[in-house]
């Protein structure tokens, strides 16, 4: 059995969609939960409406995307049975009629690895993003090649899975507990959450097969593109649950999943690029960006989603 975990907060219209893709699917052992986190848009009311083998669970408005899974799994847990899946699945996705099948088939051939999705632009169907590596200074790399990605079925050169399409074998969160909502909130806790399977022995792949169409363009905040940017915009980035640069909890994350040894060095790295890359970019921190060259120097910080 599949259990489907979707967490959801005033986006309707996107929830609908993935629930009519799920029931769409060609494998039959699959239960689909919604957590509702205090949608005021009537997304649980239409859900239970229009999908009433869906169970939904209901929260506050304060769960954000880790406290909804960790209650959702807490849920699944007390329901499933052995040799049962998790899959975890963001809300902005759309997926193919056999995207479940495909996941199960890939991990129950690898010994019931941690499967995750080949990340596809839902506006430019031509743009993939499949395994992702990290190195030792937690440099990010995608593996990006559509034509690479198309020519085998899976990569299991992989040091990272995010949340967006990724089937967890039951015993996973059986051993190494569920996501960690105190330090990570809303972002992170995906990448967090794999690279401690990782470190307790899950193996982890990503499957060419299993596709997940996402709408990259609506979800959370990110530092602009643009040379300079507000004293205000840059509070948001800084101080926000929903913003990646959130200072706090992406200290957190740098400080969680670098391997021992190079805690403090990723954290003071890191944690400068950030604020140059926020602070540096407004009128009162003009003078850092000078100093950007040198600090970011080929180096590319990680942006958790």
């Amino acid at each position: 059995m599949v259990h489907a975990l979707i967490p959801a907060h005033n986006n309707k219209p996107e929830v609908l969609e993935v629930l009519r893709c799920l029931e769409r699917q060609r494998y039959g052992d699959l239960n689909v939960l919604l957590v509702d986190d205090g949608s005021t848009d009537g997304t649980g009311d239409e859900v239970r409406r229009r999908f009433p083998r869906v169970r939904v669970l209901q929260g506050d408005g304060d769960l954000w995307w880790t406290g909804a899974n960790v209650l959702g799994v807490a849920d699944v847990l007390e329901r499933a049975q052995e040799g049962d899946y998790l899959l975890l699945l963001n809300n902005d996705v759309s997926v193919d009629e056999g995207y479940v099948g495909e996941l199960v088939t890939c991990s129950q051939s690898l010994g019931r690895a941690i499967v995750g999705s080949t990340i596809v632009d839902d506006e430019r169907r031509d743009r993939m993003v499949a395994g992702l590596r990290l190195d030792r200074r937690l440099r990010i790399t995608e593996q990006t090649d559509v034509s690479t990605i198309r020519q085998s079925d899976y990569d299991d050169q992989v040091d990272v899975l995010p949340g967006r399409g990724t089937l967890v074998p039951l015993e996973v969160f059986r051993r190494i507990g569920t996501f960690d909502r105190r330090h990570l909130p809303h972002y992170g806790a995906d990448y967090e959450f794999s690279i401690r399977a990782r470190r307790a022995g899950f193996r982890l792949v990503v499957s060419h097969r299993a596709k997940v169409y996402a709408k990259l363009r609506i979800t959370g905040l990110y530092p602009s593109d643009r040379p300079r940017i507000s004293v205000a915009e840059c509070i948001r980035l800084l101080c926000s649950r929903k913003s990646t640069a959130n200072l706090r909890y992406y200290l957190n994350y740098v400080w969680l999943c670098s391997e021992p040894g190079h805690k403090w060095r990723n954290t003071l790295s890191h944690g400068v690029g950030l604020l140059l890359d926020t602070v540096g970019k407004t009128v009162v921190g003009f003078p850092l960006q000078v100093c950007s060259r040198i600090w970011l120097k080929g180096n590319r910080t990680v942006r958790v989603s």
